[in-house]
């Protein structure tokens, strides 16, 4: 669910009800399969989605509002965070 819709705003309640096992039992099973929390995973999901967007030539406000994000600054923090650069410097470059 959360790589058939990385933007929505995603709970582990919601999550956990799609599983159909308690949210205890879920987050449980999360961490030891995937290896990291749920939010952890979405958010490291959304950016890796966001630069290959970013990539192809995407524009960043559209961009944050694809995948969930509050704002454009926000995208951009979140991503400098990441990958240690502006968003702006992935996006390719006009012939």
């Amino acid at each position: 669910s959360i790589h058939a819709h990385p933007g929505r705003p995603w709970r582990n309640e919601d999550l956990a009800a799609i599983a159909g096992l308690s949210l205890s039992r879920f987050a449980e099973m999360f961490v030891g399969t995937v290896g990291e929390t749920p939010s952890a995973y979405l958010r490291r999901w959304r950016l890796t989605l966001a630069r290959q967007d970013l990539q192809k030539g995407d524009r960043i406000d559209a961009i944050a509002r694809r995948y969930g994000y509050q704002s454009a600054e926000g995208f951009a923090r979140a991503f400098r965070q990441r990958y240690g650069l502006n968003p702006v410097a992935l996006r390719p470059r006009a012939a």
